[in-house]
């Protein structure tokens, strides 16, 4: 696990990035575990994308389908969006204030389904009040099953055509940072930590790194699918008669 990247000449060192090793809870409720799952997945995302022509990373599988490419750049910016809120969530806790942030739609526009993004606003109470009954674990295996099709936040729409070797360094400088963001402020306690979202529910700082693993693990079937159409689509067809 590196050390968190020093602060630029006349910046002060962020206290939730502080460099030091990690003092583990010795009741860390998971945190630890959920650290090392998503570090395994990303490890997995990684041999994917490991020696794919950029020609097939580039290729979307069909009209409106997202290349392997640009799942690839999804994961990168959906962690930072989701890293950010566990800083935000650290920071109040360091502070000494109720480390709990509620989100709208107007925050973060994720939708389900053909749910246009116009009408989110006017759905936040309705899905709010779902979310108080409905458990965690439900939510858990909709994030993680692809038969409900999802709304990627615009924070998250990935960029087209971008290099094997950036998106590589950028998976890895990614991971490296939520490492780190984690491992100098284990000593706290995420599981008082809240973070709220209409659609996604409640989730303490735990669940929030829980909820990265199972969206990853999402979009790997998506990759595999991507990179195995682009892999045929490139084959010489087979001539008549062999």
């Amino acid at each position: 696990m590196s050390a968190p990247p020093a602060p630029a000449p006349g910046e002060a060192a962020d206290p939730a990035m502080s460099a030091r090793a990690p003092r583990w809870r010795s009741d860390d409720g998971g945190l630890r575990a959920a650290l090392e799952r998503f570090a395994a997945t990303r490890a997995r995302t990684l041999e994917l994308l490991a020696g794919r022509p950029q020609e097939q990373l580039d290729r979307a599988p069909a009209a409106g389908r997202w290349s392997a490419g640009e799942v690839f750049d999804h994961l990168v910016l959906a962690e930072r969006l989701n890293r950010d809120e566990l800083g935000n969530l650290v920071r109040l806790a360091r502070a000494g204030e109720p480390a709990r942030i509620r989100r709208s739609f107007a925050d973060m526009d994720v939708s389900v389904a053909y749910i246009p993004k116009a009408a989110l606003p006017f759905l936040e109470l309705p899905f709010t009040v779902a979310n108080l009954f409905l458990p965690a674990f439900v939510r858990d295996v909709l994030a993680r099953s692809r038969w409900l099709p999802a709304q990627n936040p615009t924070a998250a729409t990935p960029r087209r055509g971008r290099a094997a070797g950036e998106l590589r360094a950028d998976l890895e400088a990614s991971l490296a940072a939520t490492v780190d963001l984690v491992t100098a402020n284990a000593d706290l306690d995420f599981r008082a930590m809240r973070f709220s979202h209409p659609l996604l529910g409640t989730s303490d700082g735990i669940g929030v790194l829980a909820f990265m693993s199972v969206h990853e693990r999402r979009h790997q079937e998506q990759i595999g699918e991507a990179l195995a159409a682009a892999a045929a689509a490139a084959a010489p067809a087979e001539r008549p008669g062999r």
